[in-house]
């Protein structure tokens, strides 16, 4: 394939990698582009249905959909525990590892340039950042070179130009959430957890009954202050962990 056949936008059908879609597809004249879509399983129901019908209005776009077809997210969590601040083990499972496989399954060991959604602004660790970014530790999947083209917009730059152009958004954000991430993340704040329990009612009423039931497993008294409180995405170490060669085999998998 010629450098025009190695180009990805990374569409995750949030605000940011929307906004990047359109300025990349319309700066390269190129309506055939690659749009690669991690579906976590995790993902608002808003975000799934925003990402069928950005691709029914992008017909020309290849539109692919890495996936993790093999792990069950609660099945993963009653083994090792739930994600928490400090040990995110869902985003290797399932999101880079699934990209991964895709990726490799396409290109091979070619080199390939995508485009990401990252802006300066969003937390600490992407302020380290380049606008372009060659294979260094910031870049989780090898071979690729990164390029941010909204890296220094702000919240407010990104909203004026999907207004402005009139581009199709996720309706998450219409709802009054900020970040359309996957739902039960233990990095969204109270208000996503507050707005979940009015428009996922059953989805959050199951995570919170698991959390809770964990909570006991692990020996927590006060078992639904630890979870209304948000302690448990504060959990550091092994509480609620399986065996260890379990654990491992399971991060294997996913990742290669």
């Amino acid at each position: 394939a010629g450098s025009e056949n190695r180009m990805i936008v990374s569409f995750s059908g949030g605000k940011d990698s929307t906004a990047t879609a359109d300025v990349v597809v319309k700066a390269l004249g190129n309506p055939y582009i690659t749009h690669l879509f991690g579906n976590t399983t995790l993902e608002f129901p808003y975000t799934t249905e925003y990402a069928e019908r950005y691709r029914k209005a992008h017909p020309m776009a290849e539109f692919r959909i890495a996936q993790n077809t093999d792990q069950n997210f609660y099945e993963v969590c009653k083994e090792i525990g739930p994600p928490a601040r400090m040990m995110r083990w869902c985003c290797s499972m399932f999101k880079t590892g699934p990209i991964t496989r895709v990726l490799n399954r396409k290109f091979g060991d070619k080199q390939i340039l995508t485009f990401y959604g990252i802006r300066r602004n969003e937390s600490v660790s992407r302020s380290k950042y380049s606008r372009v970014t060659e294979n260094t530790e910031t870049v989780k999947i090898q071979k690729q070179t990164v390029a941010s083209p909204i890296f220094e917009w702000k919240d407010l730059d990104v909203w004026l130009y999907l207004l402005s152009e009139k581009v199709d958004f996720n309706d998450a954000y219409r709802l009054g959430y900020d970040r359309v991430g996957c739902w039960c993340c233990p990095n969204n704040n109270l208000r996503a957890q507050f707005l979940s329990r009015i428009y996922m009612s059953e989805q959050s009423e199951k995570w919170r009954t698991f959390l809770v039931d964990f909570a006991r497993q692990i020996g927590k008294h006060d078992a639904e202050e630890y979870v209304d409180s948000g302690k448990w995405k504060a959990r550091q170490g092994g509480n609620g962990v399986a065996a260890a060669g379990d654990v491992k085999l399971k991060f294997t998998n996913c990742t290669s």
